[in-house]
């Protein structure tokens, strides 16, 4: 736990420091110059009351590399019965790849796993977020690195979801079909980010993220979009 805390701890810190670099660069490059001289003045009323900050611009917590844990489950639900006062939580945890693609073996496996995440991405549309989602993950059925058995089970190969897909065409439908559940299933105009750092495989040999060349992602992309 210690270890945890420390970890929120230096997260919290690093976004202050990030905050206060910008605002010392923005008065730096765009300084507000008086006539008298070249100073910058700031001037803040405190007279003015503009109420309480909402719990969801309060400082949040980083869920997303925690794991299938029970921490994890614990804060994703208290976020979502007491948004008001448990503050943010700024990336959610849910991973496509790891909580919905790796475990299912087809689309309709696929979509019911992104129902258990529909309470909490709700939450954020009742407090008017704009959401962005990273559709990441190759599935089984579109991984170069598995193949399906008789019995209909796959095996495969090592970092099979970051493999580009065997069929465009098909993974043109899959991100279809994950839009549109988000968008006239739950009522959602989600921003969408296509694959998690892809440039870590072709730029820096990291094969973690994207087996695949430059050329492949940039296709892969194109039929996303």
């Amino acid at each position: 736990m210690a270890t945890v805390f420390i970890n929120e701890f230096i997260q919290l810190f690093l976004r202050y420091l990030i905050i206060v670099v910008l605002v010392v660069g923005v008065t730096f490059l765009f300084p507000g110059k008086t006539m008298a001289s070249n100073t910058t003045e700031i001037t803040v009323d405190v007279s003015q009351n503009l109420g309480q900050m909402p719990g969801i611009a309060a400082v949040g917590i980083e869920l997303s590399q925690w794991g299938d844990d029970f921490y994890k489950f614990y804060f994703r639900k208290k976020y979502e019965d007491d948004i008001e006062n448990v503050g943010s939580i700024y990336r959610t945890g849910l991973n496509l790849r790891y909580h919905v693609s790796d475990l299912s073996n087809d689309i309709e496996k696929y979509m019911d796993r992104l129902n258990d995440f529909n309470n909490t991405t709700l939450s954020y549309k009742k407090q008017g977020v704009d959401l962005i989602l990273t559709i990441y993950g190759m599935p089984k059925w579109l991984s170069k690195r598995c193949v399906k058995n008789k019995d209909g089970k796959y095996v495969c190969g090592p970092n099979w979801g970051a493999t580009p897909p065997t069929d465009y065409d098909a993974w043109a439908e899959h991100v279809k079909g994950i839009v549109g559940y988000y968008k006239y299933k739950l009522g959602l105009d989600l921003w969408y980010e296509i694959w998690n750092e892809p440039d870590q495989g072709y730029l820096f040999s990291n094969t973690d993220f994207w087996f695949g060349s430059q050329e492949e992602y940039f296709t892969l992309y194109k039929y996303s979009v």
